[in-house]
């Protein structure tokens, strides 16, 4: 069964994101793996602690304008026998714009993945 609350498509987008109001953390580069309205999967290079909350900064081609976004770390997990970390965020703060502006997106993506 599944239990998702959003529908979760398939990514490979970069975008930049730090720890939010952290002076010593600057902007670094991540991977989308899989995003939803609620959430998404990425790379990152740095090990991230689990509640930290992250600023993402997510432009083009995953959303047609820039959107600044916060998450929270669910989990960051070291790939094996890699360089990087898989990790979870879910979206939070969000006001009704911008979970608007998440699930736009969100459905373009889908629309695009259904194209031949």
């Amino acid at each position: 069964m599944e239990r998702r609350k959003y529908i979760r498509i398939e990514g490979n987008y970069s975008f930049n994101y730090k720890v939010y109001q952290h002076i010593d953390f600057p902007y670094d580069v991540a991977k989308i793996i899989d995003v939803s309205a609620g959430g998404m999967r990425i790379v990152t290079s740095n090990q991230l602690a689990p509640n930290s909350i992250l600023e993402l900064n997510v432009r083009e081609p995953f959303a047609k304008k820039r959107l600044v976004l916060l998450g929270k770390v669910l989990t960051c997990t070291k790939a094996k026998k890699e360089l990087f970390y898989k990790t979870r965020i879910e979206f939070v703060y969000l006001d009704e714009k911008k979970q608007a502006i998440l699930q736009d997106v969100v459905r373009e993506l889908e629309q695009g993945q259904d194209a031949p």
